[in-house]
């Protein structure tokens, strides 16, 4: 009887800490939470919350891979193969841009185009240019590229060492020999990037 006081006081403590847990959480946690079934892990008004959003503009990536695309030719298998280093485990759409509204037209023609990196224009409208303007374009292809890889390629000390990366591109930009700008595709495949 002696130390009962001590277990008294140890056991208002507990349920004081459990009063105040069962509290803060109830601040933190949404009523909504959890009125799904088990195994969903988001609130009820979430959804009418998104019903309003801006819908997706990337694809699934998968949809880039499709056997009917392309007219029965489809560059995405084959690049699934042959792609090789750490663009390998890159989606198409994180050069080649959004692909939502290119995969709901089925690809059409006259529709919406995944743009080649180097020209910001889709590969179709590329094609109907007049050769001078796809020489504009190709003078702007090497400063392009450099921007665009740098994006990942950027020498930082916080990515791992198994990641390419390049301190400064100025040293690379001659490397034609005929005076152009060489840009990172003048020498690398953005599908195959090794050497």
């Amino acid at each position: 009887m002696k130390h009962i006081r001590h277990i008294l006081v140890a056991a208002v403590a507990a349920l004081a800490a459990a009063a105040a847990a069962v509290v803060v959480l109830s601040m933190l946690v949404p009523a909504d939470f959890g009125t799904h079934p088990p195994g969903w892990s988001y609130r009820q008004g979430s959804l009418k919350e998104n019903a309003g959003a801006p819908p997706l503009a990337y694809a699934a990536e998968e949809s880039c891979a499709q056997k009917s695309c392309h007219g029965g030719e489809n560059p995405v298998a084959r690049l699934n193969t042959t792609l090789r280093g750490g663009h390998k485990n890159i989606g198409c759409q994180a050069c080649h841009g959004p692909g939502q509204a290119h995969v709901a037209s089925g690809g059409a023609k006259d529709g919406p185009v995944i743009w080649k990196p180097e020209t910001r224009v889709g590969a179709a409208e590329y094609d109907k240019l007049p050769k001078e303007e796809q020489q504009k374009i190709d003078d702007a292809r090497a400063a392009f590229h450099v921007g665009f890889c740098m994006g990942c390629h950027q020498e930082l000390a916080g990515k791992p060492a198994s990641l390419p990366q390049v301190a400064s591109f100025e040293k690379h930009r001659k490397q034609n020999g005929d005076g152009s700008e060489a840009g990172c595709t003048s020498c690398h495949s953005a599908h195959k990037p090794a050497m």
